[in-house]
């Protein structure tokens, strides 16, 4: 995110509050994320570190090292020939296996054919015939230096001990010896060999080292397994006693005699293949050291690699997979070219440190930041914090949907972060990234504390602010917000920054550009989810009663109509005021269901008006929420015809006050009045559409407040506003009712006037159905 303008913000908040000190507190956990994300990619780093310490990736490493060896496989040499001791050799001999005799003689063979060295695959640590040792012998020292046995060092380990083998004491002084010794990798993936070993102040060469003639530096390497084992020379060792053998074929090259028959112990898994004798491992050492020694540069670099890029991901503020699988990749295939120029590396301890630090940054970012729009989320707002040293502020952008033409959520997510910027270059109270959060349509962020008294002015410079940021962003119109303050410090974050959220949804309901969290507001908000969970149980089991206010013809008396009201006594909340029940009702969607109920009850009691006049009207308000849905003119008209209730008998009163710019209220009215359901507009004269009011809806009836009809004797004004209405309406041909008549001074001024009904205190209060019946018949009687 962008970082804020010290300097604007400064001077900004000098003007608008000069007392407030710096905000530290909130600084000092705005770091904490990129230090969690440092932390992560340290952690993780550290773990591929002590993978590759202790071989923990050992067995995947080997893995991809013979999946590489697989891909680059090529012809061994062909100077390294193996002498096989195999089953044929062993029938041809008829033995089993061949004697120190005819060992003898394979030696004086192999060299008048012209091979240059000879190793056996084999320590001959036993004695034999003393005549057949003194025959080999002999033969081993007239070739010293071109021949070798096979020497195995005492071993002295933990979980493994042997006390090593050499050739028989009556062989030792006539020959070389060469270690035969391997260590093999879990799962028999890989093996190592030493170049040579030290035994008893003694450098003895390996079988590799001496087939290959490599007398470099000693240490351990890696066979390459890329070389294709089924191109390795070989020939039978009885055809070389049976002369069965060319000379060319054994001319200049070097050779191992082992035993390849299926009675010998000594085979091996070959890496992805099958099991072969033990001798092609000593060959394709050898075919490795002609290569020259391997340079193995272990781990590190490929860690570093790694460290690098996590450092880079830990700086971002959600991982790039992206990078990751190239870098991972990359790590995977580098050392195929590198192997080609006999340089090992290892890269699994890299590869599961970066899968371990990017899949908990990812984790990280996930929890903290939105998927979609990549943006905070409120729930990720330090806790840490000392809560009595901040505010919690919630901006809600009540047009929203106008600013983001596209449903793209990354296009949503820049756009708030343009209005973040210039909250952030031209306030104080926004702060940098680490405590701002986005979700929906709200805006969250915590604050150092402001005096009280300069809350709500905070706030109102805000939404000044944002109301400008269109017209200096290029943007078509003006933001609309409401915006919130939490203050109570103590209690949990979490429950603030609901708080303030819910406070700043409350007063976007209203129609607020500003509204405080106090403990106030807590107390109206639990009084308020009280409310709505007993006016749910009210309505289902008839809990709400109606009273019917008399509408009388000013010129007969009769009572010709009433208009439904609700009355609500709960035994927790008391008598609840109608107009903050119908407030409730609209704000929390129960609105429909309220006015469905008083719909079936009015409808079903005031049957028995209509019998008493058939000209009788029943006034019910609906609500401009209503109106939007067609659902509820289908329910209207079911009601009237369940009820059996003329739609002619029927007013249905709208509020003038109300928003009704909805093109379905249009629609919607025009159904229920072509169905015959007359309407009457409410409250005349204190909203703000009067005149558009009477064009644009097909009203019958005028409702003239009562303000201004208990002000008729006083207030000239109140006089001629209501002389003017009753003379336009009747030209208009529409009845008018005065509300709130309650004294026979004012009743015989609207007679005056001819207006055509009142109701009011004078005639009566709201009745239930009970008593408005007899009241009814009564004045019908009286008049």
């Amino acid at each position: 995110m962008m970082a804020m303008n010290a300097d604007a913000a400064a001077n900004w908040m000098s003007r608008l509050m000069p007392w407030r000190k710096g905000s530290g507190r909130t600084r000092s956990a705005a770091h904490s994320l990129p230090h969690r994300r440092r932390n992560i990619a340290m952690m993780a780093v550290a773990i591929g570190m002590l993978a590759g310490l202790i071989h923990l990736a050992l067995p995947a490493e080997d893995a991809l090292r013979a999946l590489r060896a697989e891909l680059r496989t090529s012809e061994a040499s062909g100077d390294v020939i193996l002498i096989e001791v195999d089953e044929e050799t062993l029938v041809d001999l008829g033995v089993d296996q061949p004697s120190r005799y005819q060992d003898a003689e394979l030696v004086e063979k192999v060299f008048e054919m012209g091979l240059e060295r000879l190793a056996f695959d084999r320590a001959y640590a036993d004695s034999a015939e003393p005549a057949e040792d003194a025959a080999f012998a002999a033969a081993l020292e007239k070739h010293r230096g071109r021949v070798w046995l096979g020497a195995f060092p005492p071993v002295d380990k933990t979980i493994q001990q042997h006390d090593g083998l050499f050739p028989a004491d009556t062989l030792r002084d006539s020959v070389e010896v060469a270690a035969m010794i391997g260590e093999g990798t879990p799962f028999g993936l890989s093996v190592l060999f030493p170049v040579s070993i030290e035994h008893d102040g003694e450098t003895i060469p390996a079988i590799s080292a001496v087939l290959a003639g490599f007398e470099g530096a000693g240490g351990w390497y890696r066979p390459d397994f890329a070389f294709d084992t089924k191109a390795i020379p070989t020939v039978r060792y009885s055809d070389i006693l049976n002369g069965e053998v060319e000379e060319q074929q054994l001319r200049g090259k070097v050779a191992l005699v082992a035993a390849t028959h299926l009675g010998s112990r000594d085979f091996h898994y070959l890496p992805l293949g099958g099991k072969i004798p033990g001798a092609y491992f000593h060959i394709l050492g050898a075919e490795t050291l002609k290569q020259g020694m391997p340079t193995d540069l272990g781990w590190y670099p490929a860690m570093l690699v790694a460290a690098l890029l996590l450092a880079l991901q830990a700086s971002r503020k959600r991982p790039s997979a992206g990078a990751t699988a190239s870098c991972a990749l990359f790590l995977a295939i580098i050392p195929l070219a590198l192997e080609m120029a006999y340089i090992n590396v290892d890269v699994m301890p890299a590869i599961l440190a970066l899968a371990i630090g990017t899949w908990r940054l990812s984790h990280l970012a996930n929890t903290v930041y939105s998927r979609s729009t990549n943006l905070m989320v409120p729930q990720a707002i330090e806790a840490k914090q000392d809560g009595s040293a901040f505010d919690v502020y919630a901006l809600r952008i009540n047009n929203l949907a106008d600013f983001t033409h596209s449903s793209a959520p990354r296009e949503l997510g820049a756009f708030i972060e343009r209005i973040l910027k210039c909250l952030r270059t031209q306030s104080d109270v926004c702060p940098k990234e680490g405590l701002t959060a986005f979700d929906k349509d709200t805006i969250v962020w915590t604050s150092a504390r402001t005096d009280p008294s300069e809350l709500r002015d905070t706030a109102l410079a805000i939404s000044t602010l944002l109301a400008n940021f269109g017209a200096s962003d290029a943007l078509e119109g003006k933001l609309e917000v409401s915006i919130s303050i939490d203050v109570n410090y103590e209690l949990r974050l979490e429950q603030r920054i609901q708080n303030a959220s819910q406070a700043a949804e409350m007063a976007s309901r209203r129609g607020l550009r500003v509204l405080i969290s106090d403990q106030n507001f807590l107390e109206d908000r639990g009084r308020r989810v009280t409310m709505l969970t007993a006016l749910d149980r009210a309505l289902g089991n008839d809990g709400i009663s109606l009273v019917y206010q008399p509408k009388v013809d000013l010129v007969t008396g009769h009572t010709v109509g009433a208009e439904a009201l609700v009355r609500w006594t709960n035994d927790t909340l008391g008598t609840v005021n109608p107009q903050e029940l119908i407030a409730i009702a609209e704000e929390h969607g129960r609105i429909d269901a309220l006015t469905e109920y008083v719909f079936e009850r009015a409808l079903a009691e005031m049957k028995q008006a209509i019998v008493i006049d058939e000209r009788f009207k029943l006034s019910i308000n609906i609500s401009a929420q209503s109106l939007t849905e067609a659902a509820f003119v289908g329910s209207v008209l079911h009601l009237c015809e369940k009820h059996r209730f003329p739609a002619r008998n029927l007013v249905l009163e709208i509020t003038e006050t109300q928003k009704l710019d909805d093109q379905r209220v249009e629609a919607n009215i025009k159904r229920l009045h072509d169905a015959g359901l007359r309407f009457s507009i409410d409250d005349f004269g204190t909203g703000h559409s009067s005149l558009d009011y009477l064009q644009r809806f097909p009203s019958c009836e005028l409702k003239i407040d009562k303000k201004f009809v208990m002000n008729l004797r006083t207030s000239s004004d109140s006089r001629t506003l209501i002389r003017a209405t009753i003379e336009m309406a009747h030209a208009m041909g529409k009845i008018v009712v005065a509300e709130g008549v309650d004294n026979e001074l004012t009743c015989a001024e609207l007679k005056r006037m001819q207006c055509d009904l009142a109701q009011g205190y004078l005639f009566s209060r709201a009745l239930p159905v009970a008593d408005f019946i007899p009241h009814m018949k009564r004045r019908s009687a009286a008049a």
